[in-house]
C-alpha cells in the first residue's frame, strides 16, 4: 500500500530537519525582587515602599517598610 503524498512529505521533512536550539531563559531584571517571606529576603535589609522587594504582604506595620525586623 502506498502512503498518501502529504504524509510522505511530512516524514521526509522530519527526517532531515536540524535540531531546534532552545533559547536560554530570560533573566530576571535587577530591579525586580520577590521574596516569599521576610526570611527569604534576609540579608537584603528592609525594603521601603517603591523599592525592589517591597510588597504589602511583607509590610506588617503598614508603615511603608517591609521586613523591618531584619535590618
Amino acid at each position: 500500500m502506498q502512503r498518501p503524498p502529504v504524509l510522505a512529505a511530512v516524514i521526509a521533512v522530519g527526517d532531515v530537519a536540524p535540531p531546534v536550539a532552545h533559547a536560554a531563559p530570560t533573566p530576571i531584571p535587577a530591579w525586580f525582587r520577590y521574596y516569599q517571606n521576610c526570611k527569604a529576603g534576609r540579608g537584603g535589609g528592609p525594603a521601603l515602599w517603591g523599592e525592589p522587594g517591597y510588597r504589602l504582604g511583607l509590610d506588617h506595620g503598614d508603615d511603608g517598610t517591609a521586613c523591618e525586623e531584619f535590618p
